[in-house]
């Protein structure tokens, strides 16, 4: 598909696009979901999916305390519902410290 047939696409699924490449998208719907945001960023090339995970990756160096602070939260709920749902489970903290020590031999 060239550029012309891209823009097209877009403009004819009523997404909003800009682009400098064909596959680089600056703008893109404030309806798209997590998923087809995935989705589209898959079909990047490798070097600007590479670009474009450092970039996502950096974003999270300016999050706040507090904003830090509730993805631990979320993070910790979440463990506890792995356990709670017996997908995961508790290793006493003495094995886990002999584990590492034979780890570092």
């Amino acid at each position: 598909m060239n550029r012309n047939e891209t823009q097209h696409k877009y403009a004819t699924n009523a997404e909003f696009r800009a682009s400098t490449h064909p596959t680089s998208l600056i703008l893109v719907s404030i309806c798209m979901n997590l998923e087809t945001i995935r989705n589209e960023a898959l079909l990047l090339p490798p070097q600007e999916r590479a670009k474009l995970a450092e970039q996502l990756l950096s974003s999270l160096d300016e999050l706040t305390e507090v904003e830090i602070e509730q993805l631990w939260f979320q993070e910790a709920v979440q463990r506890a519902e792995e356990m709670d749902k017996g997908h995961a489970q508790r290793i006493p903290a003495d094995v886990v410290y002999q584990e590492a020590l034979s780890l570092l031999k």
